[in-house]
């Protein structure tokens, strides 16, 4: 289903109004749009996409208001007119198996509510394209989602675990608390018009390895053995599939074809003139609408063409926006450049500077060196010289002593030879001629 999602059997008028052809009856007339340039853009916007998928061969049967002669089974209305009624079961029966695992193919199913009323996020309803039990038990939600929306994965996980609740015995008869829990496995398969698993917008690769065209999801452990089949998720991902007419060999390669041209087809490709898909095209042909179902499809087409021109104009507007910013991140890298240029110069410019501080420094260093080893001579030679002082003081001194001493010895011996002088009678002028000793001195010997 698409990402905006509405009922079967009530016709959406926020788009414009689809010409009804001459053989149909006049419809309800909807409601204008907000404005008249919007109406326009959205209506070249809504044509170009629908001329790009026409064939642009001259032999293309158009209805004469230049509608494609199918429906597009990638809308909503389209899915569930080929595959959702009770006269199609045979169309979904193999469909499905086409393009679920071997252990997993259907050999009939049931078309169930496909509104899921009950305690879901918000409170709001789960609403599925299609619903279908098997008569095994298995649940097969059954989904075609035509635009990429942001949580679509949880969304999915979401809608299998809200069919698991339903199943579930809350506030009904009582059972036993073993059989409580036993509910039946639940089944989703997705038909994407979009890559799911590749590289987003915005360049986020997501985290599959592989790039495939059916992706098979499920409860698995770490070695990738599956742990329960409670859960099972089939994603088609039609972007993959570019095989053509030509090279159409297996049953799944003619449906995906079937999916992904069928309103651009103006006939039956003779690869599908096979009974299953000529009650297909039969259940897509425009011609077999009643006006009602006719103004339905229209809408349901118009609608959906006129959100994506709404959508792709959003698109537009981030991408020149992006494209602002980038061009923002370029000027500024530029300027970062350009300052990282100038720093790194005067960067380079101090370098240089510091090395000459250094080399200077260590001129310096070497003069104070030798200043240093200079001091240290002069004061190993002052040393020596106030050893050779102290020496000399110390020669003096015992000089002196030497000198004082033989001055008291001979003083001494004066006085003595004096004394004997004297005593011989001398006198004591005579005796200090001799002698050189002071007459006093000598008078007192």
């Amino acid at each position: 289903m698409n990402s905006e999602t509405r009922s079967l059997s009530t016709p959406d008028d926020t788009g414009g109004g689809a010409p009804i052809p001459a053989s149909a009856p006049a419809a309800k007339p909807r409601k204008k749009a907000k404005t008249a340039s919007a109406t326009a853009e959205a209506a070249a916007r809504a044509a170009a996409r629908v001329a790009a998928r026409i064939r642009r061969d001259s032999s293309v049967e158009m209805l004469t208001n230049g509608r494609p002669r199918y429906i597009d089974p990638t809308l909503d209305y389209g899915f569930k007119r080929i595959f959702g009624q009770e006269a199609n079961k045979d169309l979904l029966l193999d469909f499905l198996n086409s393009i679920l695992p071997e252990d997993h193919q259907i050999a009939s199913l049931t078309f169930s509510n496909n509104e899921r009323l009950g305690k879901t996020f918000y409170e709001k309803d789960a609403v599925f394209d299609l619903y279908c039990v098997t008569p095994t038990g298995e649940h097969f939600i059954v989904e075609m989602q035509r635009v990429s929306e942001k949580h679509f994965l949880k969304r999915v996980v979401a809608y299998v675990c809200d069919a698991i609740r339903a199943q579930l015995p809350l506030g009904k008869k009582k059972v036993r608390k073993a059989d409580a829990y036993d509910f039946a496995p639940v089944y989703f398969v997705g038909i994407l018009d979009f890559l799911y698993d590749g590289i987003d917008a915005k360049g986020n690769v997501r985290w599959f390895k592989k790039e495939l065209l059916i992706r098979n999801l499920g409860l698995y452990d770490e070695n990738g053995e599956p742990v329960a089949d409670t859960m099972k998720y089939t994603l088609v991902q039609m972007p993959r599939f570019t095989k053509t007419e030509a090279e159409l060999k297996t049953q799944t390669d003619k449906w995906l074809y079937f999916l992904k041209n069928l309103d651009s087809f103006a006939r039956i490709p003779v690869v599908l003139r096979e009974p299953i898909f000529e009650k297909a095209f039969e259940a897509a042909e425009v011609a077999t609408l009643s006006p009602g179902e006719y103004q339905d499809y229209f809408n349901d087409l118009d609608r959906v063409l006129l959100n994506e021109a709404i959508h792709a104009q959003g698109i537009e507007a981030v991408e020149a926006a992006e494209a602002a910013a980038a061009e923002a991140a370029a000027k500024l890298a530029e300027a970062e450049a350009k300052t990282t240029e100038a720093i790194a110069e005067t960067a380079a410019k101090l370098a240089e500077a510091d090395a000459k501080a250094a080399e200077a420094a260590t001129k310096l260093a070497e003069a104070d060196a030798k200043a240093a080893e200079t001091a240290a001579k002069l004061a190993e030679a002052a040393a020596k010289a106030a050893e050779a002082a102290a020496k000399l003081a110390e020669a003096q001194a015992k000089t002196a002593e030497a000198e004082a001493a033989a001055t008291t010895r001979l003083t001494t011996a004066k006085r003595e030879m004096a004394r004997q002088m004297k005593s011989k009678g001398l006198s004591a002028a005579d005796i200090a001629e001799i002698t050189g000793l002071n007459v006093t001195d000598i008078n007192t010997l």
